[in-house]
């Protein structure tokens, strides 16, 4: 199975576990329509075997080909970009995770190979457009608010530095901001040691195809991860 292909109905949602972010008001006068996926697994972190990649090269192949103007007119990927300009931030300077995905591939770059949740959190952020952040879930000081970031805003990201993620929306925890869809922070990313992840994927315009790419990336992290324990809900501010 790939891509958005579904071997099975769409499982249903027991909710065993905490899913659920607030969302605050001024950033929903920007965009009204977010929605939030949520996923949640117990998981074996290890390097992503021959088959996933497998699998996955084809996909990766036709991205690669991809033009850069092809990249921003993706439907997920241009709600998305509208959304930061809505913001009032410079979506080429603060690229999405999803769009920067992309343009790696375009300039032949390759797809990092960094673990099996990873990759797939990479994989499909890829395949679908939607910019997801994944998160250790036992290192989330719970309650979690999605907020606009302020100028104080700044937290070590992965791969990126320190991060200034003003007027970004930001996802903050009681230890302070630790997610956001350009990048998210080293305090609470996916390591070897990780049993829990929660995945969170953002649908700015309400539009893209959230409920059929959270049950795929579901039955790629039970065929590749060993994910038990798998939930997943979708979110809306109304």
């Amino acid at each position: 199975m790939t891509g958005l292909e579904l071997s099975e109905p769409v499982r249903l949602l027991f909710k065993r576990r905490y899913m659920h972010i607030d969302f605050d008001e001024e950033l929903l006068g920007f965009c009204p329509e977010l929605r939030l996926g949520h996923l949640i697994a117990s998981v074996d972190i290890a390097p992503s075997p021959p088959d996933f990649w497998e699998m996955a090269d084809p996909v990766l192949q036709d991205i690669s080909h991809m033009t850069a103007d092809a990249i921003r007119r993706q439907p997920v990927i241009a709600a998305s970009r509208a959304a930061y300009k809505a913001f009032g931030q410079d979506p080429s300077r603060y690229r999405l995770s999803a769009e920067a995905l992309h343009r790696r591939l375009m300039k032949d770059q390759g797809l990092y190979h960094l673990s099996n949740v990873v990759d797939m959190i990479n994989f499909v952020s890829l395949e679908s457009g939607f910019s997801i952040g994944g998160y250790d879930e036992d290192a989330i000081d719970k309650p979690v608010l999605l907020r606009l970031g302020t100028a104080d805003d700044i937290y070590p990201s992965i791969g990126r530095g320190h991060l200034n993620i003003k007027n970004l929306p930001v996802l903050v925890d009681r230890q302070g901001p630790f997610g956001n869809p350009t990048s998210d922070s080293a305090r609470t990313s996916i390591r070897p040691d990780t049993h829990h992840v929660w995945l969170v994927f953002f649908d700015f315009d309400g539009q893209g195809p959230l409920e059929a790419v959270l049950e795929s990336t579901c039955h790629l992290l039970e065929d590749f991860a060993g994910a038990r324990e798998v939930e997943y809900d979708v979110q809306s501010a109304d």
